[in-house]
């Protein structure tokens, strides 16, 4: 991994790239954004530097979307130039967005939150009695899966109604989730200090366990059913027959973030912890 961008005045805490250009968002509502490739980075000004920004994903080169803790934020010129929206019941903790309009968004507390207007309006999805919600994915509108501290959720209407999944591990808290279809996905699982992989291939009906001897997973990407990686704090690992083995591929430090665009090229936002300065942007070229 190779520095693109180490002088970010704040940490960096999530990152998407698409063609050449690349977004990443951080502590007291920093933006950084390149449309080269990295060769240059800027600050995109903006009117809500006083929250962080927690999350953003792009569409294409023009449609942006994020979240910071108070507020839902758009783009409409590639991240150039922000307008913010009140998301109810804050402070947000992670988002989903399914395209630029369609989205889930969780709160403090375990709520879910949808949008089908791009932020402008939002109607309660979320999951009763599941205690705090970590993460959601959704294949498509309907399909979609959410982890807990007790347990894994799916829904097949949107967030309207949610089915809780109890895999035979007995874990009790499930973090990072990334699906590739509607049948295979994985989840990072916490078991007391224990820390690993779980995987199904039925939609959630049953888990296998992957173990990958990594601590405090804090990212994870899949290609499709065969490639994927995971990030922790100090370390990535690569999988190559889907999550069968990992390989230890590289040692990076604070990594908070990370997006694969293809087997090869990676980008990686980093900062949060005390032994990085301020935040730092990583490319890969070779997986």
């Amino acid at each position: 991994w190779n520095v693109q961008n180490n002088k970010c005045a704040n940490d960096l805490y999530s990152i998407y790239r698409i063609q050449s250009t690349c977004v990443a968002v951080g502590k007291a509502g920093q933006i950084v954004r390149t449309t080269n490739g990295g060769n240059n980075w800027s600050s995109s000004p903006h009117s809500f530097s006083f929250s962080d920004m927690i999350s953003i994903k792009a569409f294409n080169t023009s449609d942006v979307v994020g979240i910071s803790y108070y507020d839902f934020v758009t783009s409409y010129d590639g991240g150039a130039t922000w307008e913010n929206y009140d998301i109810p019941f804050t402070p947000t903790t992670s988002m989903y967005f399914l395209n630029s309009h369609t989205g889930w968004v969780i709160v403090s507390g375990g709520g879910i939150m949808r949008t089908t207007n791009r932020g402008l309006t939002w109607d309660n999805r979320s999951i009763q009695m599941a205690g705090p919600v970590n993460n959601v994915f959704f294949i498509n509108s309907e399909t979609g899966w959410a982890t807990t501290d007790n347990g894994i959720y799916k829904t097949q209407n949107s967030g309207l109604n949610w089915t809780n999944y109890v895999d035979p591990f007995f874990f009790l808290d499930y973090d990072e989730i990334c699906f590739v279809n509607d049948l295979t996905g994985w989840t990072a699982v916490s078991s007391g200090a224990n820390l690993s992989v779980v995987k199904t291939t039925n939609g959630g009906l049953n888990w296998v366990n992957q173990t990958t001897s990594e601590w405090n997973i804090v990212a994870m990407h899949f290609l499709n059913s065969q490639t994927g990686w995971i990030a922790t704090s100090t370390n990535f690992r690569r999988t190559t027959n889907g999550g069968t083995a990992w390989d230890s591929i590289s040692a990076v430090n604070d990594i908070t973030d990370m997006q694969f665009i293809n087997s090869l090229t990676g980008w990686a936002a980093a900062g949060p912890l005390p032994s990085q300065a301020s935040g730092k942007v990583y490319n890969t070229t070779n997986g």
